[in-house]
């Protein structure tokens, strides 16, 4: 019965590239190989129509322009796309191994400053620390009272129950250390 049309001219376009590259041997066990797994008499109808269709088109198929083996040309003249496919290649090569450098470098740069900011950030006395000799950095945490009272300048729900809103003028100094420090540093609440 042999192959449907749709499918054969599929597989000629695929595989017509390849007739002058390999042996006639290569070329049915690469078609042999094809996800859709073709059966020997399907790779023998594939591959005449191959040969057709390069018969037509003028294109020498007796022999191999050029032949591989173990992935190594070794005879015939390499064709002008199997140079772009290389060159395509390498250019991918290069700029994977830029990447992989600047990331290298990257980490070898940037594990000072991540070991310097985690300093800082874990510096408490006197609110000061030097880092790596060259910076100063200054802490300052806002400060709490427990006698004094906080009121709210810019609005914001409650941590515990979103639906609940403070407005401006609002007593929160029933909120708690903690959470009072933090509304000073953001702004959202100040001692009255």
């Amino acid at each position: 019965m042999g192959l449907h049309h749709a499918t054969l001219k599929a597989a000629v376009l695929v595989y017509a590239a390849l007739i002058g590259t390999m042996t006639e041997e290569a070329l049915k066990a690469t078609i042999a190989k094809d996800e859709k797994g073709f059966t020997a008499e399907e790779v023998d109808e594939i591959y005449a129509a191959v040969l057709k269709s390069k018969s037509e088109t003028g294109t020498q198929t007796d022999t191999p322009q050029f032949e591989f083996k173990d992935g190594i040309l070794v005879s015939g003249e390499r064709p002008a796309w199997l140079d772009e496919l290389l060159a395509s290649n390498q250019a991918i090569q290069d700029s994977n191994q830029a990447l992989i450098d600047a990331i290298a470098q990257f980490k070898e740069s940037a594990g000072d400053l991540v070991q310097e900011v985690k300093t800082a950030a874990t510096a408490s006395a006197e609110n000061k620390v030097e880092v790596a000799g060259n910076y100063e950095l200054k802490v300052k945490l806002p400060e709490y009272d427990d006698d004094a009272v906080y009121e709210v300048v810019v609005p914001f729900r409650d941590s515990a129950d979103f639906t609940k809103l403070y407005e401006a003028g609002d007593d929160v100094s029933h909120l708690g250390e903690h959470r009072i420090k933090h509304l000073l540093s953001t702004g959202n609440v100040e001692e009255a």
